[in-house]
């Protein structure tokens, strides 16, 4: 019985790779659904198995503390143009995907690869340190009024959240400092990415509005 659920995972992990890119998923691995031993049958023996904390960048208001203690969690290096993948796992399933990339993806491509709305991610503690004037909000995104070497984006799909790291390379900050630049609003690659599960959104207070 084990080895025919194996088969039809492998299975759907062949097609999963092929309908491109989706916000609850990565190579298959599908957020609520992917057990550690799916995992391991699709991207191989991991480097690393130890329960670990996720380093949480950002939203740690909209995780559940669930989330924020010790997991289960496999880390592969090298695969699938990605420095390295970082799963996390609870009660039996994968709740977040750590990425950090290889390959090059452009911050301005993300949403279009995704189909979801990306939006700059500033704490308030960064929004003190930045200053008054440093960011202005525009139909609903905010933007920063300075050219910023890297930044946070983030997204809400039914399924997940993705919180993106970007960073802008010296050339070019350069050219968009002197107007040669391209004339997106997000700049730079993409460097790390973080998908969860929204089985762990923070839903405190829920029972009273029942």
């Amino acid at each position: 019985m084990k080895f025919i659920a194996l088969i039809l995972f492998l299975a759907l992990t062949a097609v999963a790779q092929t309908d491109g890119p989706r916000p609850d998923r990565w190579r298959g691995l599908i957020l609520g659904e992917t057990t550690q031993e799916q995992a391991i049958s699709a991207l191989g023996q991991p480097q690393d198995s130890k329960p670990r904390k996720i380093r949480i960048q950002k939203i740690g208001d909209w995780l559940s503390k669930d989330i924020k203690q010790e997991l289960p969690h496999l880390r592969w290096e090298e695969v699938a143009g990605m420095k390295s993948v970082d799963a996390y796992f609870l009660n039996g399933k994968l709740v977040a995907l750590d990425l950090m990339l290889k390959a090059e993806v452009r911050a301005a491509a993300l949403e279009s690869i995704y189909g979801v709305e990306f939006n700059h991610l500033i704490s308030n503690a960064g929004r003190t340190m930045a200053g008054p004037g440093a960011y202005q909000r525009d139909r609903g995104e905010t933007f920063s009024n300075k050219e910023e070497v890297a930044y946070h984006i983030g997204a809400k799909s039914e399924r997940s959240f993705i919180v993106a790291w970007c960073e802008v390379g010296f050339g070019e900050g350069l050219k968009r400092a002197y107007g040669a630049g391209t004339d997106s609003a997000r700049a730079g690659k993409v460097r790390s990415l973080q998908i969860y599960s929204r089985a762990v959104e923070n839903r405190d207070g829920s029972e009273v509005l029942k």
